[in-house]
């Protein structure tokens, strides 16, 4: 877009004028970008405690700081309609100023009541806590547009790059987070830095509004009321809700299979967000360095490469996470283009901008609260892959495409339904290799039918194999040779129980987001046998029996974390033990005995206690267990405030002075072992470690898992229980890890530190 005729042959500001202009608000503009994007990763970092460092914490975060950026978009738009640029100007500071009051940024340390939705609850806390401050930064981007419209700049006319010196502020920031702010500032550092330069941020739209006044053009108000506005119809409108709606879904959608099966840290959250600005940055530049032709030809393969995903996934996880992060990038940017090229005139700038973040916060919110609700699994993120088949395709007649769409829509669904009813008539196992050969057949047909037929038909043969898939995966009980028992998703991700034949009768498996926690044999000889990482031999067995041979009673346990109820197979006749668990849905499949009888077998009658650990451990009376267990791992997500230093003191305090800690440190991303390692360095105490591996040919070998302990105690108390156990071996952290403590921690340097493997940090 460029200036109009009428607006060139106004009177400019003086060269050195127009540089300080663009300065000015560019600084203002970038700065801003920085604190909005530097205090949601601070910010969640902070909350995630709360709520036993739930994955899903970081997207509620998001549908909030995406609500108030909405609210701060409104406020701009009315703003810049309704009052004077001098009475914008004294509104807007005075409303920053306000946001003062709520700074340093804190954060209550009480959980949520028994009962209350937690992701309400949270935003709730949100709202409290930083609404004000988050609310007056978020009107500056549009609103310093505006200004910057009304001056003599010769760009007046075309404000648009301002946005993109917000996006790219944004972009830096992100990228700098888990880098440079979170391994070098505690988050009450981070939170005095973030007072300061709101402080200068504050100063500088000040600044940037007076250089408004000095520079204003008078004759703007009398053109643009002349000059032919063509104001966008409600089409218009709606369309860029929908298409700014679904890159932020998406986002969302990546962010929840990363944080669920790594780490819920600001690494992980940060990546897709990052990616979803650079998108903006590059549709919003005037040369954007990825052109629409070479979208229009990416974007349909991003789509087939997306939900070939869905259906299967390849053996690397860093693989799998690079192409998800890949289709998600192209996704999104061919969205952006599309909502680029429809921007409108600067008359209607802040309604644009106020469009696209009501797209942001339904996108956001779909996916955050919404699906999580409607669905039990993660449904939603194929089904917005297929949606963006049919962005290219706004605005577009629909009539042409009709036939061909409905011949697509068989096309899809057949072949998945074939190898479904083919598994069932012949009760023959409908495996991944199958699948595959339906999906491919697809995907090439699809491909087809977009370059003859456009997008509507391409999107119809997609819809259909979604509709295929699930038909198959209903008539069949299962896309593959396990039947599911029992499927639930909640605020604390999704959990499963599925049932599998084998050699030794059938066998009930615990599935939480993609990782299997826990298995069981059902036949009655066999199932009071722990098994997976809960196995005879194995971490767990050797700590309780060699406590059991040197303490005299019974033992007082406590463990973090339920799964399927294993490790309570491990308790004898008069033992007190004692549960901690987060998720109701864990408690619900753990007392099922139709699911899992390892609590109705082994301790009938044990305690659990539903809630975040931390919190409900303070009220357990001190000095009362001979061990903690700490297994409180969600897929392979490490709740990082359950291995802080402070959390290490609190385990302390309940222990007997001779007590153990267990950690349960397996993990394929993380090097758990070495923070836990750090930690007892940190307290003076030591610590030791088993790296378990089943002998093959043992008994029950195909039940049983690698499986990484570690220990923490007192010397003394150490060195009586294993004494010169071969199988427990010194442990010292990694280099790159340091203490984790509930103001600092790194996840880069723990994810870096694993490249030596599960048992790399013992010696």
């Amino acid at each position: 877009m460029t200036s109009s005729s009428n607006e060139t042959s106004q009177p400019k500001s003086p060269p050195g004028g127009a540089r300080l202009l663009v300065a000015v608000f560019t600084g203002a503009v970038f700065l801003s970008a920085c604190l909005l994007f530097a205090i949601q990763p601070l910010f969640t970092k902070m909350a995630l405690p709360l709520l036993g460092g739930a994955p899903n914490v970081w997207n509620t975060a998001m549908v909030f700081f995406q609500g108030v950026l909405l609210a701060g978009y409104l406020y701009a738009h009315l703003l810049s309609r309704r009052f004077r640029l001098k009475t914008q100007l004294v509104l807007h500071v005075a409303v920053l100023a306000a946001g003062l009051i709520f700074l340093p940024i804190a954060i209550p340390d009480e959980a949520p009541p028994a009962g209350s939705p937690p992701a309400l609850w949270l935003i709730g806390v949100f709202a409290v806590a930083i609404g004000a401050p988050f609310f007056a930064l978020s009107a500056n981007a549009p609103l310093l547009q505006r200004w910057f419209s009304h001056t003599t700049h010769p760009h007046a006319g075309d404000p648009y790059f301002l946005y993109a010196a917000s996006n790219l502020g944004s972009l830096i920031v992100l990228c700098a987070y888990p880098l440079a702010i979170e391994p070098g500032l505690g988050l009450i550092s981070q939170s005095i830095a973030w007072m300061a330069f709101y402080v200068l941020l504050a100063a500088s739209v000040f600044a940037a509004g007076v250089l408004m006044l000095v520079n204003k053009d008078a004759g703007i108000p009398e053109r643009e009321r002349a000059a032919p506005h063509n104001h966008a119809a409600w089409p218009q409108r709606l369309t860029w809700v929908g298409i700014a709606a679904l890159p932020s879904a998406l986002m969302l959608g990546v962010t929840s299979h990363l944080s669920a099966n790594v780490a819920a840290g600001p690494f992980l959250w940060v990546g897709p967000l990052a990616l979803y600005l650079l998108t903006f940055v590059i549709a919003f530049s005037r040369k954007p360095v990825i052109g629409a032709p070479i979208l229009d030809r990416l974007a349909p393969l991003a789509v087939l490469l997306g939900l070939m995903l869905t259906f299967w996934r390849p053996g690397s996880f860093a693989l799998t996470v690079f192409a998800n992060l890949l289709v998600f990038f192209i996704i999104a940017q061919f969205c952006h283009h599309h909502l680029a090229a429809r921007r409108p005139g600067v008359h209607q700038l802040t309604e644009y901008y106020l469009a696209m973040s009501v797209g942001g916060v339904i996108g956001g919110a779909f996916t955050a609260l919404a699906a999580p609700v409607i669905f039990n699994d993660v449904y939603e993120y194929p089904l917005l892959i297929v949606c963006a088949a049919l962005v290219g395709a706004a605005g577009r007649p629909k009539g042409a495409d009709i036939a061909p769409s409905l011949i697509a829509a068989a096309i899809g669904a057949a072949p998945l339904i074939a190898v479904a009813v083919f598994a069932r008539l012949f009760d023959a196992p409908m495996e991944v290799e199958s699948r595959a050969v339906a999906i491919v057949f697809i995907a090439t047909g699809a491909f087809v039918l977009y370059r003859r037929n456009g997008a509507y038909a391409f999107a119809a043969g997609l819809f259909g194999l979604l509709i295929g898939g699930w038909i198959a995966s209903v008539s069949y009980g299962e896309a593959g040779s396990q039947k599911v028992l029992f499927k639930d998703r909640n605020f604390f991700g999704v959990v499963k129980v599925a049932e599998q034949d084998s050699d030794m009768g059938p066998y009930h498996i615990f599935i939480h987001g993609d990782t299997v926690h826990n298995t069981q044999l059902m036949d009655d000889a066999l199932r009071r046998e722990p098994l997976l990482y809960y196995s005879r031999g194995g971490p767990f067995d050797s700590v309780i029996s060699a406590l059991r041979g040197r303490r005299v009673g019974a033992l007082n346990v406590a463990a973090i974390g339920l799964g399927a109820g294993a490790v309570a197979c491990y308790a004898a006749p008069g033992e007190s033990w004692t549960f901690y668990e987060i998720d109701p849905a864990v408690v619900r499949i753990a007392r099922d005995p139709k699911l899992f009888t390892y609590l109705s077998d082994c301790q009938p009658d044990a305690r659990i206690i539903t809630g975040d650990a931390r919190v409900n451990l303070n009220s357990a009376a001190d000095g009362v267990f001979d061990l903690i267990i700490v297994d409180a791992i969600s897929s392979d997500s490490i709740p990082a405030h359950m291995v802080t230093r402070e959390a290490l003191a609190l385990y302390r305090q309940k222990l007997k002075p001779e007590g153990l800690l267990l950690f349960h440190t397996t993990n394929r991303i993380v090097d758990v072992t070495s923070v836990v390692a750090a930690l007892a360095e940190d307290a003076g105490l030591v610590s030791k470690g088993m790296f378990y591996r089943p002998a093959e040919g043992e008994r029950l070998y195909d039940f049983k898992s690698t499986t990484v302990g570690v220990v923490i105690g007192t010397r003394s108390a150490v060195g009586h229980t294993f004494g010169d156990n071969p199988d427990w071996r010194t442990v010292s952290p990694h280099p790159f890890v340091s203490v984790w403590t509930d103001d600092y921690s790194h996840i880069v340097g723990a994810i870096a530190a694993h490249t030596g493997g599960p048992g790399g940090a013992l010696h």
